[in-house]
C-alpha cells in the first residue's frame, strides 16, 4: 500500500487489528472497498470462519494484520451481485446506473457513455494558456525523469491551486482541485485518459 494510506489505515503501527477496527477506513476510497469482497469471497470458497488481511506498507516494508470474520450476509449480497452482472451478460441488457459517485464515477473508463451529461458540467473553466499548457506537455514527456517531472509538477501545481476554478481545461488537459486531508489535491489527466494522476 501507499504509505500514506497505510498509516492512515493503521494508526498504531505494524501490528494484528480486528476488522471493525478499520473497516471505516476500509470504506473511505473506492480502490479500499473491494478488499473485503475480495476476501469475503475467498473465505466463503474455502469454507473458512476468518480471513487474514495483510497490508505491507511499500516504503518500510511494515505490515499489519488484519483479522477478517465471515459475513454471511455481505458473502450472499455479493453473489446476488455477480447474478446480477450474469444475467446482463447473458441477456445483453445494461444494469440501472449506480448513483452518481465523485470518487469513483469520473475514473471509471466508462463514465462518458453512462454519464455523458456529467462531462463538462458546470463549473468548469476552458482555460487558454500557452505557458501552462507548455508545462502540462513537458509534465507528460518527463514522466520517467522524476526530478524534472517533480519541478514540472510543482508549477503546475501552485497554479492550479492560486486559481479561483476547481474544474479546468488547459488544452488536452482536465485539471481537477479537491479538499484532501492536508490542503488542495490536485488531479490533473489527459482528457480522455481513464484514469487521473494525482499531486498532493
Amino acid at each position: 500500500m501507499n504509505p500514506h494510506i497505510w498509516t492512515g489505515l493503521f494508526k498504531l503501527g505494524a501490528g494484528v487489528y480486528r476488522w471493525r477496527d478499520v473497516a471505516l477506513g476500509f470504506g473511505s476510497k473506492p480502490w479500499l472497498r473491494k478488499y473485503l469482497a475480495q476476501v469475503t469471497l475467498y473465505s466463503l470458497l474455502k469454507g473458512s470462519e476468518k480471513s487474514l488481511l495483510l497490508c505491507l506498507n511499500k516504503s518500510t516494508g511494515e505490515l499489519a494484520q488484519v483479522d477478517v470474520p465471515l459475513d454471511y450476509d455481505y458473502a450472499e449480497e455479493i453473489l446476488r451481485r455477480a447474478e446480477r452482472v450474469n444475467a446482463h451478460v447473458d441477456a445483453g441488457t445494461l444494469p440501472e446506473r449506480i448513483p452518481f459517485d465523485d470518487s469513483v464515477c469520473p475514473r471509471c473508463p466508462f463514465y462518458a457513455l453512462c454519464l455523458p451529461s456529467h462531462i463538462g458540467r458546470a463549473p468548469i473553466a476552458f482555460l487558454e494558456d500557452d505557458e501552462v499548457e507548455w508545462l502540462l506537455e513537458e509534465r507528460a514527456h518527463h514522466a520517467e525523469d522524476a526530478l524534472a517531472y517533480r519541478k514540472l509538477d510543482e508549477r503546475v501545481k501552485a497554479w492550479a491551486k492560486a486559481r479561483d476554478e476547481e474544474r479546468m481545461t488547459v488544452g488536452r488537459w482536465l485539471i481537477v482541485k479537491r479538499p484532501f486531508a492536508r490542503g488542495v489535491r490536485v488531479d490533473v489527466s489527459a482528457i480522455g485518459a481513464e484514469s487521473p494522476e494525482t499531486s498532493g
